[in-house]
């Protein structure tokens, strides 16, 4: 969280009731069915959410390859996100926030920003 503490579990986030700083996935080297990637790779639309930003989107895009296959793909690509922000993950939030955290996704997926 923004305030220094680690939540872990993803009921935990939104009772923990404060700006979350950095999501992670446990355990941290997840991987994605070889047939994931490949959908992803022949797709002609991708769409993400709608869902929980920080416990439903974003942690898709940190298994390892999937973001990178998202990036070279050449589908469209669609955000979706919630209508109502989440009281302890996304209070506050517009949609340029929400499109804003996942692109970035905590600079662990570069290859994302632009592919938009």
């Amino acid at each position: 969280m923004e305030d220094g503490r680690v939540v872990h579990g993803e009921t935990r986030i939104a009772k923990a009731r404060g700006r979350i700083a950095r999501v992670r996935l446990s355990p941290g080297r997840a991987k994605p069915l070889p047939e994931a990637l490949e959908a992803i790779k022949h797709a002609n639309l991708i769409i993400l959410g709608p869902g929980s930003l920080y416990t439903s989107v974003i942690p898709n895009l940190l298994i390892s390859g999937v973001a990178d296959a998202i990036a070279k793909s050449s589908a469209a690509r669609v955000y979706i996100n919630n209508l109502m922000t989440q009281p302890g993950e996304t209070s506050g939030y517009t949609a340029a926030d929400h499109c804003a955290r996942d692109l970035t996704a905590h600079r662990q997926n570069e290859s994302l920003i632009g592919s938009w």
